[in-house]
């Protein structure tokens, strides 16, 4: 069924989540919102999240994780005042793996302890590709996406298993080449092409015959191009059979409020973030922190009393290891080295204590950035 997304192509994505909210958008959401990253949906009971956590980071090209939902369904990372229930233009909902029904407003399924999955949408690549001139077909006809089961195998986890669903867009082998080079750069969207050429190759029978979404013109000349897709939590959630999930209907998608330009960097930002948080790595934030610090390290070096000094060493002890992680622990060897500076003579010493840490800090943990000028304040 045809459908026209010439007036909402500018729009801005709060804008368009208002109009599918009341009802005004209830067609597939590719090309609106021109530059923003759009996101697949799935809901899960609190018991086959975790699981489901852990099948997206196996198969994180068509399923890269862009936030997860807890407590409300409003969003957060990827849109302020959004709500994954109501600002999606069709759901599906899927009992024991069997889809049941389709619904716009999904608000009624929400319970206690769900959690939402955001997941990067090929829609997002699309408009990297029609910049260098490549035709998106089914935005040109004003259809869904075509969307396969394939033969590629998901990796499994817990319960979660099934086929890596791909979406298709035709275009010659030159241009294929060219979406391949755009793509490749894009891994939170999808990434680059699974495959380009013969449908039969990854277990599509009939092109024309798609399993989500709707078929598009093949013209002469043109090779169909396979990306990993996020319906592909759809075929593993049809083998899990949880009581009950809420996905995305295939081509109705979450519109984000970051740019497509963006969406690559704010993501990895994300991760190291949350990598370092997980570590324990990241040094005490803040000025007061840092002050704080600085002067008990600098109020020990004036103390000649030995006994106060090491006195002073449980307390930097229960401070910097207070949750137990490898980073503080660095942090309480290394006060006890700046304590035992005024005690030592030979400038050497106090470098090679510099460089004991310095080692250890590679051997451990190679993301937390050592603080030179805390160092040099404390050791004077």
């Amino acid at each position: 069924m045809a459908f026209d997304i010439t007036p909402y192509v500018d729009m801005k994505p709060a804008e368009v989540r208002k109009l599918i909210r009341e009802g005004v958008i209830d067609f597939p959401t590719a090309g609106m919102c021109r530059g923003y990253a759009q996101a697949n949906l799935v809901i899960l009971p609190p018991d086959y999240a975790a699981d489901f956590e852990e099948f997206a980071k196996k198969n994180p090209f068509p399923c890269p994780i862009l936030e997860i939902i807890k407590g409300t369904p409003d969003t957060h990372d990827m849109g302020e005042g959004g709500n994954i229930c109501t600002d999606i233009p069709k759901y599906r909902i899927y009992e024991n793996g069997v889809f049941t029904k389709e619904i716009t407003d999904a608000s009624d399924y929400w319970k206690e302890g769900y959690v939402g999955f955001l997941i990067g949408c090929s829609f997002s690549f699309e408009e990297a590709l029609m910049k260098e001139g490549i035709e998106i077909r089914h935005i040109a006809q004003g259809r869904n996406v075509p969307m396969y089961k394939t033969n590629i195998q998901t990796i499994p986890a817990g319960p979660f298993s099934g086929p890596m669903v791909c979406s298709m867009r035709p275009m010659t082998p030159e241009n294929a080449k060219k979406a391949y080079d755009i793509t490749v750069k894009m891994p939170n969207v999808h990434g680059a092409p699974v495959h380009m050429g013969n449908p039969a190759e990854v277990g599509v029978s009939d092109v024309m015959k798609p399993d989500y979404g709707e078929a598009v013109d093949i013209y002469e000349g043109e090779i169909p191009v396979f990306w990993p897709c996020g319906v592909t939590p759809q075929a593993a959630v049809e083998n899990a059979k949880p009581p009950i999930v809420i996905t995305h209907a295939p081509g109705h998608m979450f519109i984000t409020d970051i740019p497509n330009a963006e969406l690559n960097d704010y993501l990895e930002a994300k991760k190291t973030k949350s990598l370092d948080r997980a570590r324990g790595t990241v040094c005490p934030s803040g000025l007061f922190t840092k002050l704080l610090a600085v002067f008990l390290l600098l109020l020990c070096a004036q103390m000649t009393h030995q006994g106060t000094i090491f006195g002073l060493f449980p307390f930097f002890f229960g401070f910097m290891s207070e949750n137990g992680s490898a980073g503080n622990y660095l942090w309480t060897f290394l006060a006890l080295s700046l304590l035992l500076c005024p005690k030592m003579a030979q400038l050497e010493t106090i470098f090679g204590l510099f460089l004991f840490f310095l080692c250890f800090y590679v051997q451990k943990l190679l993301s937390w950035e050592l603080s030179l000028d805390f160092i040099t304040l404390s050791c004077f």
